[in-house]
């Protein structure tokens, strides 16, 4: 028993020292989202480059009178980067308030992110030491079991009482005890500040999605009244597979 003991200590001590010294458990999510966002970028990108193929020839560059630019170009491209179509449409006051924008809404992203996965390690650590919690394999669920319980045993008596046949019970090294009733509130603080950081991240992601469509439809305004005399981004696509943009202004 002693030795079981020990090695269930000394488990959670070497993993209590890995989670202290990580950034957060969450950095395959915004590398994840990083690929995300670049592909979706490439993918307009390229269906606008399709959709062109039949009026104009993108190997070549961009006309140089700045005729009129296109108002369905000017929408992909604000889908893809809120600002980017105002700017081939000419209006660089709006785009850089969409720039702006879109680099706070993923700088707070990123910083919510980070902070929930800081706050999740502490409260995981914060479990083993106050509630000999064991931390290797442990779900989501059983985090918010044992903050809702002072123990592991009256846990298993309520579920047995109110679920019968059905109850899930925890027994060996799945089972907790708190030291102290102040041990388990600090605990659930803790976690809902985790929990806080995470929606709040979910929030700004729809954030960037709605500020997308909006910056769509003010691109798609911005071409249909838009003044000869305002200046242009145009791009074209050389077969060397390079983008390429040109800035005119026609007086």
């Amino acid at each position: 028993m002693k030795s079981e003991e020990l090695k269930h200590s000394t488990e959670n001590r070497v993993l209590s020292s890995v989670l202290k010294e990580k950034t957060g458990p969450y950095g395959e999510t915004r590398w994840g989202i990083l690929r995300w966002m670049v592909g979706l970028i490439i993918s307009f990108v390229m269906i606008n480059s399709a959709y062109s193929q039949e009026d104009i020839d993108l190997s070549s560059p961009a006309d140089t009178s700045f005729n009129h630019p296109s108002k369905r170009t000017a929408i992909l491209l604000s889908l893809a980067l809120p600002g980017l179509g105002e700017a081939y449409g000419g209006n660089w006051a709006r785009a850089r308030t969409f720039f702006i924008t879109e680099g706070i809404t993923w700088t707070s992203f990123t910083a919510l992110r980070v902070y929930g996965g800081w706050r999740a390690d502490d409260y995981r650590v914060y479990s083993a030491d106050h509630a000999g919690v064991r931390l290797t394999g442990q779900s989501d669920s059983f985090f918010r079991d044992i903050g809702s319980f002072s123990g592991s045993e009256v846990f298993n008596t309520e579920q047995l009482l109110t679920q019968r046949a059905q109850a899930q019970v925890y027994t060996g090294v799945n089972t907790w005890a708190w030291d102290k009733e102040a041990s388990r509130k600090t605990y659930l603080d803790i976690r809902r500040s985790s929990r806080r950081a995470q929606v709040r991240s979910v929030y700004l992601i729809g954030f960037a999605i709605l500020t997308r469509v909006v910056s769509a439809i003010d691109a798609g305004r911005i071409i249909d009244s838009r003044s000869p005399s305002m200046p242009v981004l145009n791009m074209y696509f050389p077969p060397d597979g390079s983008i390429r943009m040109a800035l005119g202004y026609r007086f």
